[in-house]
This record gives structure tokens, C-alpha cells and sequence, in this order.
């Protein structure tokens, strides 16, 4: 890799999901959309080196490992006892003392949300955790000298931001569908290997990791049945009525 290589970090989440019926591992839909993105960079300048950060069990080896049929330079997964129960707190603690030691980047780029939790907090944490600045929401990006131009959804307005790396970005859902790789691809990943991070590399603090660093504690977990008051009436003219009648009493008419 030539010093002058942008280096992209896509931080990866691996979900359960189920497909035909059938519970199996795959990438969150969202982050699907931010290795489109980088791809599309990557496509645009030979300059640019990917890296995919995931975390999570020896279960989704095979699952990272078919991301070399992208193209991808690099992909690691952490993973250690140590890190199970992880929060978001903890989750953004971990990929960045990850981040911190492979290297500088340029760009991290992550899903605004996963699928299975839905908070959108891991990204904004890692940025401030970095002290980098944060663009979330991109639809569309490119690459300028020594930055971005991108494109980013407010809630009343589309935005264009110019900026300067290093920095932190998150992309929308959907904006995107990630490309088919071709069967030469899909051979040549086969052989490929994924780096593994566990603590005895990293050597992070377990006060800080997994459960005893998460802030987030779950004391159990219910099923809410919904059981509406409801009534039902026929179509006549009498059951018309009736539910009018109904709706009155509630306050429904005026």
C-alpha cells in the first residue's frame, strides 16, 4: 500500500437474521449500504485501502470471511470472552482502542443503526471517543483532496459538507444495494484468512469491556400482548348507527 492511500475503516455489525425461515448469521442490511459506499470510492482511485472492523463469535468467520469477494484489503474481527454482554458503551470503547491500534484512518464509516438494536449511539460514540468529527446521515459521498464532499438528510432538508479527514461518517439505509461479486471473486475469497483480535492482543481493561463495562443492564425481558377493546358491528344500517353511537360516547365525534 502506497503512503499516500486513503485508509477507509468500515465498522461491520454481524446480526441473526431470518432468511426462508431459517435463523442465520448475515450483515446488518445497514451496513450493507456503508461497504457500498466505500466500494464505490475504492472504484474511483486505485489509491484506497479498506479495512472491515467487526466484532463478534468464531459463529461469523464465514460470514466476514466472504467480504474478501468485495474486494476488501483487510478484514478483522475481534473477539474474546472478555467482550460478551457488550453495550453500546462498551461495544464503541472496544473498536476504538481496536482502531487506535491498527493505524491511523482516514475515514471510518458505520450503518446509522443496527437492525437488532436500532440506537444509532456506536458511531457518535467512536467519534467522540476520537475526538473526530462526525457527519451522519450521508447519501452520497465522494472523494476531494485531502477530504470529502458528501451529501447527508436533516429532517427538513439535503445538506452538501465539505470536510477534511480524519473523520467519522454514518450512512443512510437504502440509499444503495450492495453489488453481486462474481464467481472469480467468490473463489478467490476461499482462500483468503481473517485477522482475529482478541484481548491478549489488545489488552484492554476488563472493567471496560463486555458486561462489566456496559451501562446498559437488562434485569429481564417480557412479551406484551396487545388486547385491544374492541367491537365489532355487521354493515347495515343499524350497525352503522351503533358504531356511531360508539364513537360518540368515546369522544370520537364532536
Amino acid at each position: 500500500m502506497e503512503k499516500s492511500a486513503v485508509r477507509i475503516l468500515v465498522c461491520l455489525k454481524v446480526i441473526r437474521r431470518m432468511v426462508d425461515r431459517e435463523e442465520m448469521y448475515a450483515i446488518n442490511p445497514n451496513d450493507e449500504n456503508v461497504l457500498e459506499m466505500a466500494l464505490k470510492l475504492k472504484e474511483n482511485s486505485k489509491d484506497i485501502h479498506i479495512t472491515v472492523l467487526s466484532m463478534g463469535p468464531e459463529a461469523i468467520k464465514s460470514t466476514l470471511k466472504e467480504l474478501y469477494s468485495y474486494s476488501i484489503d483487510s478484514v478483522i474481527r475481534m473477539t474474546d470472552p472478555v467482550y460478551a454482554g457488550s453495550d453500546t458503551l462498551a461495544t464503541s470503547y472496544l473498536l476504538t482502542q481496536a482502531v487506535r491500534q491498527l493505524g491511523e484512518f482516514d475515514l471510518i464509516m458505520c450503518g446509522c443503526y443496527s437492525s437488532d438494536g436500532n440506537t444509532g449511539q456506536v458511531a457518535p460514540e467512536i467519534a467522540a471517543r476520537m475526538n473526530r468529527p462526525l457527519i451522519s446521515c450521508v447519501t452520497d459521498l465522494r472523494l476531494e483532496e485531502k477530504g470529502i464532499l458528501c451529501e447527508r438528510i436533516t429532517d427538513c432538508s439535503i445538506q452538501q459538507i465539505e470536510a477534511k479527514f480524519p473523520l467519522v461518517i454514518t450512512c443512510m439505509r437504502s440509499v444503495n444495494e450492495l453489488r453481486v461479486p462474481t464467481l472469480w471473486d467468490i473463489m478467490h475469497a476461499e482462500d483468503m484468512e481473517e485477522v482475529v483480535l482478541t484481548n491478549n492482543d489488545l489488552n484492554l481493561e476488563h472493567g471496560k469491556c463486555g458486561i462489566a463495562g456496559s451501562a446498559t443492564m437488562v434485569e429481564k425481558t417480557v412479551k406484551v400482548f396487545h388486547n385491544p377493546r374492541g367491537k365489532a358491528a355487521t354493515l347495515d344500517e343499524d350497525a352503522i348507527q351503533k358504531m356511531i353511537n360508539i364513537l360518540r360516547d368515546a369522544g370520537g365525534s364532536r
